[in-house]
């Protein structure tokens, strides 16, 4: 039985998708316990490639291709096909740590948690300017920063404002996805839909 779905969404980001999937076949946790699917939103560069190369990998390894752009159409398309109750929603540029898997499912060892994040530390590839560190904010739990995607609430287990579970590492139970009616673009109504976001906060308010 399969434990943990981790999903990723890409589209034309081969290479970055190659560096996410790479520390995915580090995790200390048997393969047989997780999934890994790729939700490709009309890649035309060597994304085909290599989810190839680490379906050879990964025992239970899917590669789902939508030409409709769309982080949404992505995530939705592997939420129907995820087969774990634990899912984990990651961008194509996340490196996960090695015990990160494990503490995924142990965040969700009481059924009364329906969603999750963790730590999300960006790395630079140049020092960004100075100004920027002025939009690196700090409340009762930690540091965080919306412009850099940055949150470090510590390593401690506790209960945070649900505002602060976004995409890059968003963890939730299929069945409470399932019935808030998947993800929500930005709190919009059905019938605007088309104008996509990231739907991650206002999907989180509905399951808390």
């Amino acid at each position: 039985m399969l434990d943990l779905s981790i999903v990723i969404a890409t589209r034309n980001r081969a290479q970055s998708l190659a560096k996410s999937l790479e520390p995915i076949t580090q995790l200390d946790i048997s393969f047989d316990r997780i999934e890994v699917l790729v939700a490709d939103n009309g890649s035309r560069d060597a994304t085909p490639s290599i989810c190839q190369m680490y379906g050879k990998v990964f025992p239970h390894f899917k590669y789902i291709f939508d030409g409709r752009p769309g982080q949404l159409v992505g995530w939705h398309r592997a939420l129907f096909e995820a087969r774990a109750e634990i899912l984990a929603f990651i961008d194509d540029d996340v490196r996960p740590m090695p015990n990160w898997a494990t503490c995924v499912l142990e965040s969700f060892e009481s059924q009364e948690v329906g969603i999750a994040t963790g730590r999300i530390i960006p790395e630079f590839e140049e020092r960004p300017p100075g100004w920027q560190s002025e939009m690196m904010l700090k409340n009762e739990f930690g540091v965080w920063s919306a412009l850099w995607g940055m949150l470090d609430f510590g390593a401690e287990v506790k209960e945070i404002p649900v505002d602060f579970v976004w995409g890059s590492n968003f963890l939730i139970r299929r069945q409470a996805l399932l019935e808030a009616g998947g993800f929500h673009p930005g709190g919009m109504p059905r019938s605007l839909f088309h104008f996509t976001g990231d739907g991650d906060v206002a999907l989180g308010r509905i399951v808390s």
